[in-house]
């Protein structure tokens, strides 16, 4: 082939591969999404303790959302005690059957709320009980903190739970987590040992004079020589005290007369 037909080979080519429904067009559109979360259906999703597989499915994707924006994952896990026969509903941010935990996607912690019900059988003299707490460990946010928030915002008591909307009590609290999270005061971490502090001072994390710290050696030295010093400095004041006292005596002087002897219980007279 001649130098001129390669060339207007090449370019014709070229043209049906930028041409719009060409091979590198087609190679792009075709092409299948890719997807970080698959998605699970109701009936793979099946029914929980207190939600049916649609709720389960609906609020897995809601506690997602709040997963993306807040780096944290949130979930539930609600056990529950039939008269001896004990089944469990897991939903969390990475979907139904999946408890909330630290991972890749959710880098500042987890926040998991868990529910306990305990049914009674008809014949027995026990009634059903219900509890629920806060298990977190998102920094500087405490549990109970977060539990509170939680009641602050939906009321949730363990008698909702046993009630005829005890699904929509799991749900709503399920969903607030993220608000109770959000809403939370967080407490300030305790400054280390090697903080910076004013004037270049260090921070030493423990309480006390920094003075005495950084001078403990130079007082123990001046107790111990205080404490060698203080017999010569009792027995200097002793002589200076005695030497006074011969000085009056040749100058003619006294000392001051002793002290009345006390009255003797004896009632015979002395003698003169």
């Amino acid at each position: 082939m001649s130098g001129p037909s390669r060339l207007a080979a090449l370019l014709a080519v070229a043209a049906l591969l930028l041409l719009p429904g060409g091979a590198a067009a087609q190679t792009a559109t075709t092409a299948p999404p890719t997807t970080t979360q698959p998605e699970i259906t109701a009936a793979q999703a099946g029914p929980g303790v207190l939600l049916d597989a649609a709720d389960r499915v609906e609020l897995a994707q809601s506690l997602a959302e709040a997963t993306e924006e807040s780096e944290i994952c949130f979930g539930y896990v609600a056990q529950l005690d039939n008269a001896g026969a004990v089944s469990q509903d897991v939903v969390s941010s990475a979907g139904p059957n999946v408890r909330a935990a630290t991972g890749p996607s959710c880098p500042k912690g987890a926040v998991e709320l868990q529910v306990r019900l305990e049914y009674s059988c008809s014949s027995c003299e026990s009634s059903d009980e219900a509890s629920w707490s806060v298990v977190s460990n998102v920094a500087g946010v405490p549990p109970s903190t977060i539990k509170r928030r939680l009641e602050d915002l939906t009321g949730l008591g363990g008698g909702d739970l046993l009630g005829d909307k005890d699904d929509q009590a799991l749900r709503n609290a399920a969903a607030a987590l993220p608000l109770a999270v959000d809403g939370a005061v967080v407490e300030p971490a305790a400054p280390s040992a090697d903080s910076a502090a004013p004037n270049g001072d260090r921070l030493t994390g423990s309480p006390g004079s920094d003075w005495l710290r950084e001078n403990w050696l130079r007082v123990g030295i001046g107790v111990v020589l205080l404490l060698i010093a203080l017999p010569f400095l009792l027995v200097g004041i002793g002589l200076l005290v005695a030497r006074r006292r011969r000085a009056r005596r040749a100058a003619g002087g006294t000392d001051p007369p002793p002290a009345d002897d006390p009255p003797s219980d004896d009632p015979r007279p002395t003698s003169s």
